[in-house]
């Protein structure tokens, strides 16, 4: 069973599972939820250590390199990503050691001018920093970035772990969609490395006024959004349906994974925009195994909107694994909003199978947000309603509806 962990900072939820037939407890520490709509920040699970605290030493860093034309941008962008330690502007791959900076600009060293990243992978994945490069540099230009022409503005990205290599590829692959003309990025392994000299090192930070190839409020696309990821995490959550006699552990990683990927339908930033306004919500909930992670949106969309009335709504009576009010109190739902049974025991949400007391909370709500295929397919008609569904698709005929592959998470406004 899922329990709130309590006593965790603003931006982060402990979230414990207790598998009782192994006697054994996995936990996700300090889920950190970051990120746009479109670009969420990776959460990543760790077996459980006692008291849940992970120093910063115990945490295992990582190193790329990228190659985006003159330095000075591509270090200033980078150190803006949430999930980024270190960066060193320096010169990569070429054929001479220890060179200059004039040396590299005569175009005979082979040396492409290149940012050191060390970043932490609790915060940020490879797949992450990899779009926020190809957001800033153009892969189809040879020996050039912007108004920077030469051998060592190249574009480029070295590895010094060889698992990363099929990373970098498929980032690659991606970007060969986008263009017509050929993609020219190198994806090497590091060869060498060498510092530049400290005039360069964090240059825009000693001169803000100096040249900038890149838009650097291209990183704010990356830079930590709480609400869009507790949404995120909620509705990877609802693939929990899908668990089985599986064992927790893959059940955690598959929403992990779920989580991380973009949403097939992505109506998110209407729904933040329709929550600005709006003066009530009704969350209607699915299993009992995701609504901790239903409290984790409730409990962000609180913070965001304090004037805003949330009703949770579950079901009347036990069905299959559907949420009950004794699920609702166990997980500490009644401290974030108004807890109401559904009055029916019907799959989904049956209006006139409902009580009196949940129609009229019902009516009333300026904004529905409901999870799972049931509640979509059963309130399908009421086309009257400011009705968000937020859940995965779980069947061809769903996905034909949404025009949705199956297993993609969605937040759909109404039925498209």
């Amino acid at each position: 069973m899922w329990n709130d962990g309590g006593g965790i900072p603003k931006t982060s939820l402990k979230l414990v599972w207790t598998d009782q037939e192994q006697n054994e407890e996995f936990f996700i520490p300090d889920v950190v939820l970051m990120g746009s709509p479109n670009t969420p920040y990776p959460l990543s699970w760790k077996k459980h250590q006692e008291e849940n605290n992970l120093h910063k030493e115990d945490i295992n860093m990582k190193t790329i390199y990228f190659a985006g034309g003159c330095f000075w941008g591509m270090e200033a962008f980078m150190k803006k990503l949430p999930g980024v330690a270190e960066t060193t502007a320096g010169y990569a791959n070429g054929r001479t050691e220890n060179p200059t900076y004039q040396e590299v600009c005569s175009n005979t060293t082979g040396h492409a001018e290149t940012v050191k990243v060390v970043y932490d992978p609790e915060q940020i994945s490879l797949e992450l920093l990899l779009k926020a490069f190809f957001k800033v540099v153009d892969p189809t230009e040879l020996n050039r970035q912007g108004g920077d022409v030469g051998e060592q503005y190249r574009n480029g990205i070295y590895y010094v772990e060889v698992e990363d290599r099929p990373v970098i590829e498929a980032a690659i692959e991606k970007e060969k969609q986008k263009y017509a003309n050929p993609v020219v990025t190198e994806c090497m392994p590091l060869a060498c490395f060498y510092d530049a000299e400290e005039y360069h090192q964090d240059y825009l930070d000693k001169n803000p006024a100096g040249y900038c190839h890149i838009n650097l409020l291209d990183a704010d696309e990356f830079i930590a959004d709480p609400l869009c990821g507790a949404l995120r995490l909620a509705a990877a959550g609802n693939q929990i349906d899908f668990a089985g006699s599986r064992e927790v552990r893959f059940v955690m990683e598959e929403v992990y994974h779920r989580m991380n990927g973009t949403l097939a339908v992505d109506n998110s930033g209407q729904l933040f925009e329709d929550l600005k306004d709006a003066k009530s919500v009704l969350y209607i909930g699915d299993n009992c195994g995701e609504i901790v992670l239903d409290k984790l949106f409730i409990e962000e969309i609180r913070k965001q909107y304090p004037d805003l009335s949330v009703t949770y709504g579950v079901r009347g009576e036990p069905i299959v694994n559907d949420v009950t009010i004794l699920d609702a109190r166990m997980t500490g739902m009644e401290r974030v909003a108004e807890v109401i049974e559904n009055g029916s025991g019907a799959l989904g949400t049956v209006l006139s199978d409902t009580s009196l007391q949940f129609r009229n909370v019902f009516e009333k709500a300026d904004v529905i947000i409901s999870k799972e295929q049931g509640n979509f397919e059963s309130l399908s008609e009421c086309t009257d309603k400011n009705i968000y569904h937020l859940m995965m698709v779980k069947c061809e005929r769903i996905a034909g509806i949404l025009k949705a592959p199956v297993g993609e998470l969605i937040c759909c406004h109404g039925v498209r």
